[in-house]
């Protein structure tokens, strides 16, 4: 609609050939009429005088007549230099489409290149393919979206965990686990390039079932965030970064340590039936909401000094006693089972129900304070 009413602004009239013939009659009558009208008023002088007086009436006709043919002369010169006018911005409008087609078409080409090459067999193939797709988010802002989901596909693809990467640590593989260690190299670039997309502004990430390793979120802006039966191997870090949406941490297991200092929730965080090797959630803020329902902690999970600005629940949360003997988490210098909330607060006034705390944790005003006793309650089994 908006280029129909840009053509109708440069559109220039045709010229019809009864305006040309308008236009000289126009002049012959002025001209003549002048001519009459002068010799009729000049008549009743006196003879001499009179001719003089014709003759310069002549003149001045003229000069209305040659007026009036240079006024139309010029009208003439403006519709030319109007018409190559419209002519050089059709030609530029021309070129301008045509330019921003084709470069449509190699965006585009560019695009399907990329994916099939992250469909390759080959490990620097699909390298190759992962960065072409972040040059394309960076050149159009417009396709970052697809391309992210693109990213977070390829991340929820099947991957067989080497057992160098379990319990937080990675050693080069032997020769015959070369591919696995390509793949591990694919995944991390990845990551890493998802990670540099969410830089600028928030986007949806889907990574529901994907396998992380080393997964870095810090400063990121994300949108909605799903991470239902998300698998994260070593140290997931998300320190400082924004959930704009809703953050789905459903059946999610953590390998080890979860790095959560800072982050921002302005939505809801639902960390249902998740389970936590040790989580550091301090200086954190929850905006629209924090569960964490049945999630089972086998470590310690540092959330002092966070805040809480809607719904507290902790109900029927675990601290895991089984999985290590306390010898055991001794030698490997973990701290035993416990959900501290020290400097804690809680915007109470817009709770949508009461909040329900760990066992041994309570509400004084807007403080999260250690109750007098620390026998477990409705909140948390041990």
């Amino acid at each position: 609609m908006t280029d129909g009413v840009e053509r109708a602004r440069h559109r220039l009239p045709v010229l019809k050939w009864w305006w040309v013939v308008a236009a000289a009659a126009t002049a012959i009558l002025l001209t003549g009429g002048t001519i009459w009208l002068l010799l009729v008023v000049l008549g009743r002088q006196a003879s001499t005088e009179q001719a003089k007086a014709q003759l310069e009436a002549i003149r001045t006709a003229l000069t209305v007549g040659v007026g009036t043919g240079g006024a139309f002369a010029l009208w003439m010169a403006a519709r030319r230099q109007r018409s190559t006018e419209i002519q050089l911005h059709e030609s530029a409008r021309a070129a301008e489409a045509t330019e921003l087609d084709s470069r449509e078409r190699r965006l585009t080409d560019l695009y399907v290149q990329a994916v099939e090459q992250i469909g390759s067999d080959k490990a620097p193939v699909r390298l190759g393919g992962l960065y072409a797709l972040e040059r394309l988010a960076r050149d159009d802002v417009g396709r970052r979206a697809v391309v992210i989901n693109v990213l977070c596909s390829y991340l929820r693809m099947p991957y067989l965990v080497p057992e160098q990467l379990k319990g937080g640590r990675y050693r080069l593989p032997a020769a015959s686990d070369v591919r696995q260690h390509e793949e591990w190299q694919v995944r991390i670039t990845a990551q890493r390039l998802l990670a540099d997309l969410l830089r600028d502004r928030p986007y949806d990430l889907d990574l529901r079932g994907a396998i992380l390793i080393d997964f870095d979120l810090t400063g990121c802006a994300i949108g909605k965030a799903l991470f239902h039966d998300a698998q994260f191997i070593s140290t997931p870090t998300f320190m400082d970064a924004t959930f704009h949406d809703e953050a789905w941490f459903f059946d999610t297991s953590f390998d080890i340590v979860v790095r959560m200092e800072g982050v921002t929730f302005r939505d809801r965080a639902i960390f249902t039936r998740c389970e936590f090797r040790k989580l550091c959630l301090r200086d954190a803020t929850f905006a629209g909401g924090a569960y964490f329902t049945q999630s089972k902690f086998a470590g310690k999970a540092d959330m002092t000094q966070t805040t809480f600005k809607s719904g507290i629940e902790f109900e029927d949360c675990v601290l895991d006693m089984d999985r290590y003997t306390a010898e055991e988490m001794q030698k490997r210098g973990w701290e035993p089972p416990e959900i501290d909330l020290t400097g804690a607060t809680a915007d109470v006034p817009s709770l949508n129900e009461p909040a329900k705390l760990p066992s041994g944790w309570q509400l004084r005003g807007s403080a999260i304070v250690r109750a007098a006793t620390l026998e477990p309650k409705s909140g948390v089994r041990r």
